[in-house]
């Protein structure tokens, strides 16, 4: 057309997004032998269900303090995750597992676990008191 000049463009990339969520997961978390003994290896194990096959799971004491991160295996059909620790110190100790999720997989996180490591003795009431207070605060943190 004599009216118009010819022009060009660059030509621009386009992203489509399927919009597909990723698929929701749950972790169940699972502590051998609870109650344990001071210094006694405790091993606790997060089972991630939900179709995830591969990720990490964190493993934390008491809110905040990791006790380590172990990437998830097919373990006869279920996918779990396994950490070992012999450090917690006597007394009552709330312990959760977070699965830190993937492309396809939603993170999840497991309900806590209260670890009871005895000394040489029983736990008191006190030291019950105590774990259900920081169950509490671990609960209305998340």
């Amino acid at each position: 057309n004599a009216t118009f000049a010819q022009s060009a463009s660059v030509p621009a990339a386009i992203t489509i997004s399927s919009g597909a969520r990723p698929a929701a997961t749950t972790a169940a978390l699972a502590a051998s032998p609870n109650p344990s003994t001071l210094g006694q290896p405790i091993t606790f194990t997060a089972t991630v269900t939900g179709g995830a096959t591969t990720g990490n799971v964190n493993f934390y004491a008491d809110g905040s303090l990791l006790l380590g991160s172990a990437p998830i295996a097919n373990v006869g059909g279920s996918f779990k995750a396994t950490v070992t620790t012999s450090t917690l110190s006597a007394g009552l100790h709330v312990v959760s597992a977070s699965y830190l999720g993937t492309a396809g997989f939603a993170a999840s996180n497991s309900a806590p676990v209260v670890q009871t490591v005895q000394a040489t003795t029983a736990s008191t009431t006190e030291d019950a008191g105590l774990a259900l207070q920081q169950v509490s605060k671990l609960i209305t943190a998340r």
